[in-house]
């Protein structure tokens, strides 16, 4: 069963990455594609528990001292484990053999994270975040500016994916704010299928350990934990 399913993923992974968006499992009616009332109800949660687990980062290297203490998410991360990963993709009508090659699957995020500070008198510090993903045998590579002017001045706070079914997806990066730092919120809005959008928010458990939550527009989650590798 498991040569099966290897199979079956060297020839359909090519073409395919994995990110799912949607399930069911509970409410958000007033959802608004952006942060509806779940979404803040989940951010909650978990600033609650970066909150409980704290250390100190930025002896570990994982601040940007002039981002405000914002975390460096700068590294090469390997999934270690996934919560619920597979019950929100069937939620969300991911096909089965899908479901299983995931399970296969270890994806490794290749994040470079970065903080120049301007040279021009009242331009704020330049904060950029590019994402190289490796998952399901493909490559997507993404890169947002989250503070300040950019070079180049292309770069946005959004930036254009695709989703397991080649749906364009618009992810847009927002620090969670003051009220609740360290949190990177990653808004994924699909450009063909709204009820397929969901976010995800960014936290470091400890200075070698990514926590990756993913909240569906009506409310279902599931979370991904990621070890530095390099």
């Amino acid at each position: 069963m498991g040569m099966i399913l290897k199979c079956i993923w060297l020839l359909l992974s090519s073409g395919i990455v994995l990110a799912v968006h949607g399930a069911d499992g509970g409410s958000c009616s007033d959802h608004d594609g952006s942060t509806g009332s779940c979404m803040s109800s989940a951010l909650v949660k978990v600033c609650t528990r970066r909150s409980e687990v704290f250390v100190d980062f930025e002896n570990a290297g994982k601040v940007h001292p002039a981002s405000s203490g914002n975390t460096n998410f700068t590294g090469r991360w390997g999934l270690a484990s996934q919560d619920n990963f597979d019950a929100f993709a069937a939620a969300q009508g991911v096909p089965w053999v899908l479901r299983k090659l995931a399970v296969l699957d270890r994806p490794q995020s290749d994040i470079v994270h970065t903080l120049s500070t301007s040279s021009v008198p009242g331009d704020r510090d330049a904060e950029t975040f590019r994402h190289r993903l490796f998952e399901a045998r493909r490559t997507q590579e993404s890169e947002w500016v989250l503070t300040g002017k950019a070079d180049p001045t292309s770069l946005s706070s959004v930036a254009r994916m695709f989703n397991p079914l080649f749906e364009a997806v618009d992810v847009q990066l927002q620090w969670a704010g003051p009220q609740c730092p360290g949190i990177l919120v990653e808004t994924h809005i699909n450009a063909v299928n709204r009820a397929h959008d969901v976010t995800m928010y960014r936290w470091l458990r400890n200075h070698d350990t990514m926590v990756l939550t993913m909240v569906a527009t009506n409310g279902a989650t599931a979370e991904r934990t990621f070890r530095l590798m390099t």
